[in-house]
């Protein structure tokens, strides 16, 4: 019943923290932290004190900070079954206070834009009194969830004026457009993004840090986006309270986001072959075999469409990030060029089976060579289990029958997004199906805009050279950690 009635949310909270308290450090997050706000307002609230700790990961560094200024990032809480809630939160200090307040949505839905416009309108209206929030939220509560390119529009009545306000706010209708993308690529250097997006596709353990929050979480949600068709199955914690520190030395695949506070903290921990990604220094600590495994022609492209991107912004020039983001689906679509010719029948099993083994065989050699080391991380395996039952749901009894090579580019990657899971919500099948049918229409054009472009293309070579450069200077920082570590063990 609760479901069917908080559809686009499930809570909303408001928290208060006030910096002219006593010890912050020693006391728990529970009684520094009040709850000034929840909707709905439960007796039993199971998420509240662990929400906490996510709308304030660096509680002991905000005491330090004279002016807050407003912030907005997301944590995830993941479930028992992989399923996630995302809590999207603007932090923000109140005027003329040293209150520090998080209001904070919780939802089943990655509408990061979408909500964070939300919080921005009820901070920027002062809608504080509880009468006009509840106003505001039972009306939020009860409007279908937009599709891309759709107004959410809502009223609510707002008890300090006395008026009925409107709230009307647009999603975005370009590939990924739910998430900010810009700050990766305007923050970060095209070198580092293709070492990061490496990194990420061989399901490395990786530790972003910042001193500002709203930075790692825009980042680590931006690069985990680029990965469709595939999605990370581990370990996701793009903001890492204090109190979860030990998270980080777990020995699976993890993505976690710090504040540059804890680094003391971080290492001082039993940490093994860990990727640090520094916002701040716009460095990264990776494994040189990662790079060197991606091809080297799509490497290029990738480099060139951000440099291209990068530059025009730099000179404060308009830039489009989704030719970008149109970069990495070409990446996809050249590694799994006509996958579908390979899930078969099987007469034993009953079932549709992907021949893996044949699929990467047939392949050049640098793009045999990458998939050869990709398909044992676990993206890919789920990635291929969905295309097998998506086979078999589709074809039924015209299982046997011979299937004709997908032509279309955009029916071909259109395909490589799964249908979700049918006990989750409509609405993750409605944005599946969206996609698939941008995807489509945006790469009818995509070929056309790299022909004319060829002429300004970095050649292969180049492209190595940068690649080989980023390799040989990852290893010179290994060597030299090795030899730092030596003197210590010879002066111990």
């Amino acid at each position: 019943m609760q479901n069917q009635t908080y559809q686009i949310f499930d809570h909303f909270y408001i928290f208060s923290f006030d910096k002219e308290q006593t010890n912050p450090n020693k006391n728990p997050i529970s009684k520094l932290v009040k709850n000034i706000f929840s909707f709905p307002n439960l007796q039993k609230d199971e998420f509240q004190e662990k929400i906490k700790q996510f709308c304030y990961p660096n509680i002991s560094s905000i005491k330090n900070e004279q002016n807050q200024k407003s912030e907005n990032f997301t944590f995830v809480l993941t479930g028992g079954t992989g399923s996630r809630i995302y809590g999207i939160t603007r932090r923000y200090q109140k005027k003329k206070s040293q209150e520090i307040e998080s209001m904070c949505f919780l939802t089943q839905l990655p509408l990061l834009n979408i909500f964070y416009e939300i919080l921005n309108q009820i901070e920027m209206k002062e809608i504080q009194d509880s009468n006009s929030l509840l106003s505001l939220l039972t009306s939020l509560s009860n409007q279908p969830i937009p599709q891309p390119g759709e107004t959410l529009g809502f009223n609510f009545s707002n008890a300090k004026t006395g008026r009925n306000q409107e709230i009307k706010i647009q999603r975005s209708d370009t590939l990924l457009g739910d998430i900010d993308v810009s700050t990766i690529f305007t923050k970060l250097d095209s070198r580092l993004i293709l070492c990061l997006f490496a990194s990420l596709l061989f399901e490395r353990r990786i530790i972003f840090i910042s001193s500002n929050i709203e930075t790692i979480s825009n980042i680590i949600h931006a690069s985990v986006s680029l990965l469709q068709p595939f999605q990370w199955h581990h370990v996701f914690i793009p903001i890492l309270p204090e109190s979860l520190i030990d998270t980080a030395c777990s020995p699976m695949p993890i993505i976690i986001g710090i504040h540059s506070n804890l680094v003391p903290i971080v290492d001082s921990l039993p940490l093994d072959e860990v990727v640090f990604v520094d916002l701040d220094k716009n460095s990264i600590e990776f494994d040189p075999a990662d790079i060197a495994l991606i091809p080297s022609g799509r490497a290029t492209k990738l480099i060139k469409a951000m440099k291209k991107q990068q530059t025009l912004f730099k000179k404060n020039k308009p830039c489009e990030f989704q030719l970008i983001i149109e970069e990495f689906v070409e990446f996809f679509i050249t590694i799994l060029q006509n996958y579908s010719s390979y899930i078969n029948y099987n007469e034993h099993i009953k079932s549709h089976v992907f021949d893996v083994d044949t699929f990467i065989s047939e392949k050049k050699k640098q793009i045999k060579k990458f998939l050869e080391a990709f398909r044992h991380t676990q993206m890919f395996e789920v990635w291929c289990r969905e295309r097998e039952i998506m086979t078999s749901s589709g074809l039924n009894d015209q299982s046997k029958s011979s299937k004709k090579t997908e032509k279309n580019q955009g029916k071909r990657f259109g395909s490589f997004f799964s249908k979700k899971n049918k006990n989750k919500q409509d609405e993750n099948q409605s944005q599946s199906k969206s996609l698939k049918t941008k995807i489509k229409e945006k790469f009818k054009n995509i070929r056309s805009k790299k022909n004319k472009e060829s002429d300004q293309e970095i050649s292969e070579k180049e492209s190595d050279q940068e690649i080989n450069q980023t390799k040989l200077n990852q290893e010179e920082i290994n060597q030299n950690k090795l030899n730092q570590e030596e003197i210590k063990s010879k002066q111990i």
